[in-house]
């Protein structure tokens, strides 16, 4: 009986989704393979012990997990300066994008690329797209490092939680071994490792698990506790002066509500509930801006791309923005012209900076009207262009 346990551990093991020693498509091999050439001190784990965990000594990787995070002990983790990785779509871990107010939205493209949203990450620099696998994506306040041009909704996210870092990526087959090899899959993957094992810390890959216990910190700092003594006297006070102002029916009747009740929460504050003292962030709102801004960052970035600028070309100086609009825009003066004020109000928004700012709702909309126009008008140069002249599309 051991013996065929223990034949359909590994096989199971050999064929799970991210699965370390899976060699097929949906595994992991290739991932685990990469960690041990750089010498990224990465471990699976099938028990989580949050009493154990030292948010200075480790990471966690939660990647697309069977089992259900409790967001509270998490938030603790967090706050306490830990690092965590959430990749995820549509299963358990979903829960933690809803309790930041995230909203998870299937991509409706076949493999979607995702672009760069800012430069200067370790996440991002020197890469360009990834390539995605039916992922989900979401519309955060800030703004993401990659997100879906097409779409405007972001793919990965990095956020503060108290002192700690979180990293939500909303695609968990983005590193799996059909995928890594393509886009900038493979530099992201090894970058993601690094940026999760920074200051020597142990990384934990989590997928399959049992967790248990409480950060042992809870009780000391990020948690309090109502005692039952308290609940029970503060409502018996406040009866006790409503009653003496009443008959005596009535005094008997309130009796008669109060006892069950009290009873009620004598045995629920028995159970030991932890009331949370610090909240989740909330990273997400439902507002139009919000989405606007996001699709606005996208089509810059397309913009930037097309135009072969160095830097989101929002920041280069007016007069160079206004050489590019005639070498590129020669027989189109007004759009020209409506490029450069275009250029010239996303400076001033405070956009470079990650916090866009004094821009109305009809503004905006006159932007992306015109950068969409902007790069129709150089897709259909390019489809006007005689054959040789520009170097294919590469095709993944």
């Amino acid at each position: 009986m051991l013996p065929l346990l223990l034949s359909l551990w590994c096989l199971t093991s050999e064929t799970a989704d991210y699965g370390t020693r899976n060699t097929e498509w949906n595994g992991f091999s290739q991932l685990w393979e990469l960690a041990g050439e750089h010498r990224i001190p990465i471990v699976t784990s099938s028990e989580l012990d949050w009493s154990k965990l030292d948010p200075a000594l480790h990471t966690l990787m939660f990647w697309s997990p069977q089992t259900w995070v409790p967001p509270g002990k998490l938030w603790a983790y967090l706050h306490q300066g830990g690092r965590v990785i959430v990749a995820e779509d549509f299963r358990n871990g979903a829960n933690l994008f809803v309790d930041m107010g995230l909203i998870l939205i299937p991509e409706k493209a076949r493999f979607p690329r995702a672009v760069a949203m800012v430069d200067n990450h370790p996440l991002t620099a020197g890469m360009t797209r990834l390539v995605t696998n039916h992922p989900a994506s979401f519309v955060p306040v800030q703004t993401p490092l990659w997100a879906f041009p097409d779409s405007a909704r972001a793919l990965v996210l990095e956020v503060s939680v108290g002192p700690g870092r979180l990293l939500l990526v909303s695609d968990p087959s983005l590193l799996i071994n059909d995928m890594l090899p393509r886009g900038d899959n493979r530099a992201f993957a090894l970058r993601l490792m690094q940026w999760a094992s920074a200051q020597g810390r142990r990384v934990y890959l989590l997928t399959d698990f049992a967790e248990r216990n409480w950060p042992r910190w809870v009780d000391d700092e990020n948690w309090d506790r109502q005692t039952t003594q308290q609940k029970v006297r503060e409502m018996i006070d406040s009866v006790r002066d409503a009653l003496a102002r009443h008959q005596t029916g009535t005094r008997v009747l309130a009796i008669l509500l109060l006892g069950p009740f009290i009873y009620l929460v004598l045995w629920f504050s028995t159970q030991g509930t932890h009331i949370l003292s610090r909240k989740p962030p909330t990273l997400s709102t439902s507002t139009e801006m919000s989405r606007l801004w996001l699709r606005m960052l996208a089509l810059t970035e397309l913009l930037s791309r097309r135009l072969k600028t160095p830097s989101p070309v929002y920041s280069l100086p007016a007069r160079q923005i206004r050489a590019l609009a005639q070498e590129h825009l020669p027989d189109d003066p007004v759009l020209r012209e409506r490029f450069i004020h275009m250029m010239s109000g996303l400076e001033r928004s405070g956009l470079q900076q990650g916090t866009p700012r004094h821009v109305d709702h009809s503004q905006l909309l006159e932007w992306i009207d015109v950068a969409e126009e902007i790069l129709r008008a150089f897709d259909e140069r390019d489809e006007r262009a005689p054959s040789g002249a520009f170097e294919p599309t590469d095709m993944e």
